[in-house]
């Protein structure tokens, strides 16, 4: 190809406008630089003098030489095996034999002087080398140019037509690819060519930045096994416009290159090599690389961690599946049998209470045979379908239960029939983390599955499978639920039993009738989908009848109270996580919170008012709480037969007892305790027509302050302060002060405070909710604790037989509404004002004259004028306790009646045995007083408005007798049961019945009083 010269006669710089006024032409391409960027290579700072005049033809020329050239050929190149010479194409295509120019840099040789090495080599005279008609495909990585028929980049002309790229990449023979590297190198680095070449070779594409733009092709296509040689740079005299340079508007040539003829953006790559140079300009590619260079180290970290985990995952396993199945030792049944030991009760001065025996549990089964089919099938159907198939452990089963765990979207599924028996053994229970359980599980039930057959292990579990009730094993549960021999259980009774395992209490029909419903329903589907039992009959199936929980094994050895003592202990245990069969592995002995000097105390308080003035129908509960503790000093369930109904947790309606909510919502809207309300009688309210008890009335009935009301118990003003407050604000001031939010029965979980619509009315300010005595007591407790409550238990810790004594009870301590303590106590403080005088106004006042805040409370039986329930409930800052009585034959209830067939109010037999009670309980403590705080609202009485000047003060305002007797009486509930009609409804432990009157949800869907005179 025919290059025109620079005019070296006249002294023209590369860059300086052409002589004959043609354009200057756009910065030639590089193909090292992005983009395509043109860029020359720099010149080494040292080097071999220039070849000898002459070279090899130019393609298409004589082989006497170039004109200019001198005529002569050079010697071979650097790298090259001596007088090698490689093959040339033919002649140049037509279009290259233009008027194009070179670039010289004649800058750096004065004229007469031989050209530079890097002038000659740009001017072809220092190497043969070999054209291809159109440039080769960029390096990988780098855009090149458009594909053929491609438009060009928006915003750019489209390179003229026919015209082939200004810039070729020479390339070099493929026979010799194994000195293109050196000889690339050498072609731009002068004197270093081979050192340059050979690191180029190794190094790739770093020596190529450092060799410049030339030097970094040739670098990139020796790391690949071919290599390339500097670019030569041509430039058409056709046109202005080089569609490969990435910005026509820049200036190839800048004014700051060393040696005058560098441009900005290759010497840039060149200087920043480690060659003399300078980096201008900062190439995007070398943070790009860096960034590529970190994000492989980072993935290929990654891979390698996937590796060693995954490694891990099979091999540790697999190490500790052959060391537990080597070493560990599984437990055989009689083993498990013999770690039972006797649950010793104590009272809090460590006294004896009670001792659970498992001796009643200790009856096994010797042969499979003695267990009926029935039995059997539903155990594999609920526990284990696949046991006869399975190695111990079933795949599926843990996956499910580990999906279980992590999301928290269902319970257990994961442990076999062989599993479980594996889990009662008290080493794994206790001394293990779960996970360590879990694996040891697995492991020993492989083991034991190898070792005996899978009747033995089926009857090993059935002999010591806890089905709660205190039974161990299938023939302490078949004698349990239904008082018979494992060998006569029918199907029905086999899905009540094999259900019971999953959870031994809340399984139980005398517990939870509906879970235990629930319960029965599955494992009759699981048999049937099993083929154990055919659908035809499993359609007539229905739950059985099941015995009492305790008349299996009644301690006669126990009075009453200290047996439903024992049995509420073992309750409150076993919600705390201590079943009694980990209570009898461990041996655990049990400190209850009862004190025996005051349980003492309760006993004879209750059964002397019992045995002198009141029928057997008459069931007194009586239950002591410790204000600053929440521990149950005395507890009385109602006396009776050992095993007896526990009357000190039967929910029962408290009547005007519960009128200190009302006050303690009032308060903490801001109402204080001297604001006024209408206590005239009767009056309708919210629809509903309600009355004070006979001769209760106000000193003025229509401006009636809340002391004086709640002194004399006048319903009307309580009534009128929940419609002004809104029911359910004095729902919330009970739950606040310790009143549960829902109860627990056999018929499965009721809303407290509420009908079973979900609606909370007026009558609750008079008491018309059922509510337990023991929350009674310690909801009065708060109050006495300055508005600090406490959770009420009668377990202070368990030991187990090796190891410390274990704490049950360390909830935080609540205040009233989450108040400060400061504002808890202010609550408080008020609320109790409003009672120091209804000890005193009942003649039921306490020795010593010590303070007590106290209300009784009446709950009218159905719609007659009998009495259902009466209460007395009190307080000192030492103790509170409730007293509760009620009317009870054949499971029912009825009128409350002494033995002279007079009913009778909270103010009589049920104040009368708080009032015994307290003083012997507080008999040589010191008398204390309520804490003082600061006021909330109006709290003294508003003075009375001036009496009437026409007419009589009304009748109703004469102050009541002042008879003990009758004052005894005036304090009837204001809340009335409906008239029952085989409704589930109105009961001891039913909520009470919709209106007759009114439909559900209005205004007058209470529970009035009676109206007087009718």
């Amino acid at each position: 190809m025919n290059d025109e010269r620079d005019d070296h006669a006249k002294g023209r710089h590369s860059r300086h406008p052409n002589p004959d006024g043609r354009p200057t032409p756009p910065p030639p391409q590089n193909p090292g630089q992005p983009g395509g960027q043109a860029g020359p290579p720099q010149r080494p700072a040292g080097g071999p003098p220039p070849p000898p005049p002459g070279g090899p033809a130019w393609p298409g020329e004589q082989p006497g030489g170039r004109p200019g050239a001198g005529g002569q050929q050079p010697p071979p190149p650097p790298g090259r095996p001596g007088g090698q010479q490689p093959q040339w194409p033919g002649a140049e295509a037509p279009e290259e034999t233009t008027g194009a120019w070179t670039p010289s840099f004649d800058d750096d040789s004065a004229p007469g002087s031989s050209p530079s090495p890097l002038t000659s080599k740009l001017n072809g005279e220092d190497d043969a080398t070999s054209y291809s008609p159109s440039p080769p495909p960029p390096p990988p990585g780098r855009p090149g140019p458009p594909p053929a028929g491609q438009q060009p980049p928006a915003g750019r002309p489209a390179p003229p037509p026919g015209e082939a790229p200004t810039q070729n990449l020479p390339q070099t023979p493929s026979a010799d690819r194994g000195a293109a590297g050196a000889a690339g190198a050498a072609g731009a680095g002068g004197a270093a060519a081979g050192a340059a070449g050979a690191a180029a070779g190794a190094a790739g594409a770093a020596a190529a930045g450092a060799a410049g733009a030339g030097a970094a092709a040739g670098a990139a296509s020796a790391g690949a096994g071919v290599t390339r040689e500097p670019n030569l740079l041509t430039h058409s005299d056709q046109a202005t416009y080089n569609y490969y340079a990435d910005d026509y508007d820049d200036d190839p040539y800048g004014d700051d290159d060393r040696f005058g003829d560098q441009q900005s953006g290759g010497a840039a790559d060149v200087g920043s090599a480690g060659f003399p140079g300078r980096d201008d300009d900062e190439d995007p590619d070398d943070d790009m690389s860096a960034a590529q260079a970190k994000r492989a180290v980072l993935w290929r970290r990654i891979r390698r961690a996937c590796y060693v985990g995954a490694a891990a995952a099979v091999i540790i396993p697999t190490l500790v599946f052959i060391y537990g199945y080597l070493f560990w030792e599984a437990p055989d049944e009689q083993k498990l049998l013999n770690m039972k030991q006797p649950i010793t009760i104590t009272y809090a001065d460590d006294s004896p209470l009670a001792t659970v025996s498992s001796d009643g549990s200790r009856e096994v089964v010797r042969d499979l045979n003695q267990v009926s089919k029935p039995l059997r099938d539903a155990t594999i159907s609920a526990e284990d379908a696949s046991f006869y198939t399975n190695p111990g452990f079933d795949f599926q089963g843990i996956a499910r239960s580990v999906f279980f765990m992590f999301t928290g979207s269902g319970v257990g599924g994961g442990s076999t029939i062989t599993q479980q028996f594996i889990k009662l053994d008290l080493e794994l229970n206790k001394s293990d983390p779960d996970y360590v359980r879990k694996v040891k599980e697995i492991v020993l039930a492989f083991k034991i599955t190898n070792e005996r057959t899978k009747d033995d292990i089926l009857l090993s579990y059935l002999n010591t499978a806890y089905y709660g009730r205190g039974a161990n094993g299938i023939t302490a549960a078949a004698n349990a639920y239904f008082g018979k021999k494992p060998s006569e259980i029918t199907p029905a009774e086999a899905s009540v039993l094999a259900g019971m395992v999953q959870r031994p209490k809340g399984n139980d029909p005398r517990e939870d009738l509906e879970q235990a419903t629930t319960r029965f329903n599955y494992v009759l589907n699981q048999m049937v989908k099993n083929g154990f039992l055919p659908a035809g009959e499993r359609e007539g199936l229905q739950l059985p009848e099941t015995r009492g929980q305790n008349d299996w094994r009644i301690d006669r050895r126990l009075t009453p109270d200290q047996f439903k003592i024992k049995d509420q202990v073992l309750r409150e245990l076993e919600e705390a996580g201590y079943d009694e069969d980990t209570l009898a592995r461990e041996g655990f002995k049990i400190k209850t919170t009862i004190d025996p000097k005051a349980q003492k105390a309760a006993v004879e308080a209750a059964t002397t008012q019992a045995e002198n003035t009141l029928p057997d129908n008459i069931k007194t509960s009586l239950v002591a709480v410790e204000p600053k503790t929440g521990e149950v000093k005395a507890y009385y369930g109602g006396g009776g037969d050992v095993g007896g109904y526990d009357w000190a947790v039967a929910p029962t309606e408290p009547g005007s007892s519960f009128k200190p909510f009302a006050v303690l919502a009032g308060l903490h809207k801001g109402l204080g305790i001297g604001e006024f309300y209408d206590g005239s009688s009767p009056q309708t309210i919210a629809g509903t027509e309600f009355a004070n008890a006979p001769n209760v009335a106000c000193d003025v009935p229509t401006h009636c302050g809340v002391r004086e009301a709640m002194t004399k118990s006048v319903n009307t003003v309580f009534v009128n302060m929940a419609a002004r407050l809104g029911p359910p604000a004095i729902a919330e001031a009970a739950h606040t002060a310790g009143v549960p939010g829902e109860y627990k029965s056999g018929k499965g979980s009721t809303k407290t405070l509420q009908n079973a619509n979900g609606q909370t009315q007026s009558g609750i300010a008079l008491g018309m909710y059922p509510v337990k005595p023991i929350d009674m007591a310690n909801a009065y407790a708060t109050l006495a604790n300055q508005g600090k409550s406490h959770t009420p238990h009668l377990v202070r810790e368990i030991t187990p037989r090796e190891g410390p004594p274990i704490k049950i009870h360390n909830e935080p301590v609540k205040t009233l509404y989450d108040e400060s303590e400061s504002e808890a106590a202010k609550l408080a403080y008020n609320t109790i004002a409003s009672m120091f005088d209804v000890a005193d106004h009942a003649k039921r006042g306490l020795e010593g004259d010590r303070p007590v805040m106290s209300k009784t409370g009446t709950h009218q039986y159905l719609d007659t004028k009998d009495n259902a329930t009466a209460w007395m409930i009190g307080a000192t800052p030492q103790l509170s306790a409730s007293v509760s009585m009620l009317a009870s034959e054949n499971g029912r209830n009825v009128p409350l009646e002494d033995n002279s067939g007079t009913s009778f109010y909270g103010g009589k037999y049920p104040a009368m045995v708080w009032q015994q009670f307290m003083n012997s309980y507080h008999k040589g403590l010191k008398v204390e007083q309520f804490k003082k705080t600061d006021t909330i609202g109006q709290f003294q009485d508003i003075p009375l408005p001036p009496p009437p000047t026409s007419s009589e003060p009304p009748s109703t305002s004469a102050p009541p007798p002042t008879m003990p007797s009758e004052s005894q009486d005036q304090d009837p509930t204001t809340s009335r049961e409906k008239p029952g009609d085989g409704q589930d409804c109105g009961g001891f432990f039913e909520p009470p019945c919709e209106s007759e009157t009114s439909s559900p949800g209005e205004p007058g869907d209470v529970a009035p009083t009676r109206r007087f005179g009718e």
